[in-house]
């Protein structure tokens, strides 16, 4: 146990480190190119002396630990730098490698603060490089003016690189933001619209369907009026279930029981409809399977009852009106289904002709497919929904 504490406690620790390293990926590219230069440095010109040497081991423990805290050890890079331009930095091993580190510390804190940081970093660059130069080299015939132009334009450069980098960094912040603030309003045009559907579905679908029913529980000892009732009380639920949905409501799995339990009910249901209004056929159900997906469970329920109504819509009545087989597998689910098709006596307002278009979007988009076709008036359709998606798909 304490193991995995310390394990989690290191794994907190590193994880702003590495937030840091995500957040700011160039200045671990900055960091790594310097590096390289104070190991080819070190091994043509290695500092001498105690205090030179001192001064190089913490620039170097500067420019490794630049990714996880750079403004900290950018600061103490150029406090190095500020040592070594003084005389007893001469005095002791002056490298190079503390001019090329303190344009990189003047870029990297333009980057990060350039107005707070980076200016004062430049100016403490060109003074350092004045003191130094001026120690160096007494130049009394070159001017004042060509003298601080000349030791300030490295600075100056520097600022302008971290500067440039810090706006490109804000502007694809500002256009992320942009984003993001484009696709909530998206999402909230989305759930509004949703939400207009749902009332326009309770205002018009759901009072409908209440008319229905109160008509069938007026009837309660025919047999047809129950059959209206049950079947109302059905679409009563599925309609509620597409309100909630569409009013953005956290809807969880209403059904609990088995798949396999859920589609023999489904499957009885359906043939028991058919049979009341005269559609006798052959309806089975092949295989098991103990693993299944919520997504492919409710697309074959809702296909089956589907295909239960084309059924009574369009095939003719009789004892041989369809033949219906389901084929589950491990793999997933095959549907076929055949009928005689005779004369459509629906109205137009009970014609759609989405309905199986819908569904075929639906499996394609499960990995599966969906055929039908219509030879000598024999419908045929043939379903295949896989219980994963395809790699492939």
């Amino acid at each position: 146990m304490s193991i995995t504490m310390m394990m989690q406690h290191l794994r907190a620790g590193l994880q702003i480190p590495l937030d840091r390293l995500r957040a700011h990926p160039g200045i671990s590219i900055t960091a790594a190119i310097d590096v390289l230069i104070l190991v080819l440095e070190w091994l043509s010109a290695p500092p001498s002396g105690l205090i030179m040497t001192a001064v190089s081991m913490l620039l170097a423990a500067c420019i490794v630990a630049t990714p996880v805290a750079p403004r900290m050890t950018q600061w103490m890079a150029v406090a190095c730098f500020c040592v070594s331009s003084m005389s007893v930095g001469h005095s002791f091993g002056y490298t190079v490698i503390q001019d090329f580190s303190i344009l990189i510390a003047v870029g990297i804190l333009a980057y990060l603060h350039p107005f707070r940081d980076g200016i004062a970093a430049a100016a403490i660059s060109a003074i350092g490089n004045s003191i130094g130069n001026g120690i160096a080299d007494d130049s009394p015939d070159v001017s004042m003016i060509a003298t601080i132009v000349k030791l300030a334009l490295p600075s100056i450069t520097a600022w302008i690189i971290g500067y440039a980098f810090n706006l490109h960094q804000n502007n694809l912040r500002m256009q992320k933001i942009s984003q993001e603030h484009l696709a909530a309003e998206q999402e909230n045009a989305r759930l509004r619209a949703n939400a207009n559907v749902a009332v326009r579905m309770h205002d018009t679908l759901t009072n409908d369907l209440s008319c229905i029913s109160a008509i069938a529980h007026q009837h309660p000892d025919d047999p047809e009026w129950n059959v209206v009732l049950q079947r109302s009380q059905s679409a009563f639920t599925q309609a509620h279930a597409v309100i909630d949905y569409l009013s953005g409501r956290n809807v969880s799995a209403q059904h609990t029981s088995p798949f396999m339990e859920r589609l023999h009910g489904q499957l009885a249901e359906t043939k028991h409809y058919l049979d009341f209004l005269g559609y006798h056929g052959e309806a089975t159900i092949h295989g098991e399977s103990l693993v299944t997906t919520h997504d492919a469970e409710e697309e074959i329920l809702a296909l089956l009852k589907e295909i239960g109504t084309n059924i009574q819509r369009h095939a003719v009545a009789g004892e041989a009106a369809y033949i219906l087989s389901i084929d589950v597998t491990p793999d997933g689910v095959e549907i076929f289904e055949s009928n005689d098709t005779g004369q459509t006596t629906l109205d137009e307002a009970e014609r759609s002709g989405r309905g199986l278009g819908m569904h075929r979007r639906q499996i394609e988009r499960l990995g599966g497919t969906l055929d039908t076709n219509l030879d000598d008036q024999l419908w045929i359709l043939h379903a295949n929904i896989p219980w994963q998606v395809p790699r492939s798909s």
